[in-house]
């Protein structure tokens, strides 16, 4: 009897040792189910999200088609191109985006020319811009460090040497930026200044040197020219409104009569040929938000990237 008793008793904790060991296993199952589940829905809502992102960009390169026929020799805040594009529902949500030109804004890669060489003429522009934004003036040194081919730091900028001493260490790009967001990895350039910089600078290809006087902010015409003060760009700047016809026009204001401005030749259009799409994909209240640069060259465009951007 008492060999039987132990035997039921083991027979007893067997028991309740599987049930233990089959629930353990029932939730480990349901938890990578729930799991796989949730991973399903994020790559197909993902890829929902793209296939609209691609529709949007589809729309915007037909404005900028028709933008071109209907008026190729200017691009100001005016053009078709630069209203909003319209909302539209889709399963379970809604998309929404808008086109703005980076004409306007300094190429920051324009700081090196085609050669490897500097440009000291978009060195100039970049100084005064930054004076103009109340910004250090070391992070020319520091932004052209970032691009040029070489390791050697100019008077107040940081290579390798500076970025690979701190805490995470990194090494600088030697090449043109790819993204506005390097700048955040740029010594001495925190959140708040890039907040500054970002609505008067961009980053295109090098060869991208001209800068749309009618979608330039005052700073940015300020930064032109030496003695384009505050007052004279805000003429030039017309609330928003410019639409310069030509550069001979705008070289012609009034405002500018009696200067120098031979400076400007190569400088400046009225044209703009890169623009960011930016869109909103709202579904199943998640919100997603893209943005894609894209290239016009004549009645065609290029997609030259699309990112995911910050909420």
């Amino acid at each position: 009897m008492h060999n039987s008793g132990r035997q039921s008793g083991t027979a007893l904790l067997l028991a309740l040792l599987i049930m233990a060991l089959a629930s353990i296993l029932t939730v480990t199952i349901q938890q990578r189910l729930t799991l796989d589940l949730a991973r399903t829905e994020s790559m197909a809502a993902s890829l929902r999200a793209s296939e609209y992102v691609a529709g949007l960009e589809a729309l915007a390169g037909k404005a900028l088609r028709e933008d071109r026929d209907r008026e190729p020799e200017l691009d100001n805040l005016a053009s078709p191109w630069a209203q909003q594009l319209p909302a539209m529902p889709i399963p379970g949500g809604v998309v929404s985006g808008d086109l703005r030109s980076l004409d306007g804004r300094f190429n920051l890669n324009a700081l090196i020319n085609n050669d490897g060489s500097d440009d000291a003429d978009a060195r100039l522009i970049l100084d005064r811009l930054l004076a103009n934004l109340g910004l250090p003036a070391l992070l020319g040194d520091r932004i052209h460090d970032w691009i040029d081919s070489d390791n050697m730091p100019r008077p107040q900028g940081a290579e390798d040497q500076f970025y690979l001493s701190q805490n995470s260490a990194y090494l600088t790009a030697n090449q043109p930026f790819a993204h506005p967001s390097e700048l955040l990895l740029i010594a001495g350039l925190d959140s708040d200044m890039l907040h500054t910089l970002q609505p008067h600078v961009t980053v295109l290809p090098m060869a991208q040197k001209q800068i749309n006087v009618n979608l330039a902010s005052v700073e940015v015409l300020m930064a032109l020219h030496p003695l384009i003060n505050e007052q004279m760009a805000r003429e030039l700047h017309q609330q928003g409104r410019a639409a310069w016809r030509n550069v001979g026009d705008f070289m012609a204001a009034e405002v500018l009569q009696g200067m120098d401005l031979s400076a400007l030749n190569g400088q400046i259009k009225v044209t703009s040929d890169y623009f960011v799409a930016r869109m909103l994909v709202s579904q199943d209240g998640l919100p997603r938000r893209f943005e894609s640069l894209l290239h016009r060259s004549g009645r065609s465009y290029a997609v030259l990237w699309r990112h995911a951007a910050l909420p």
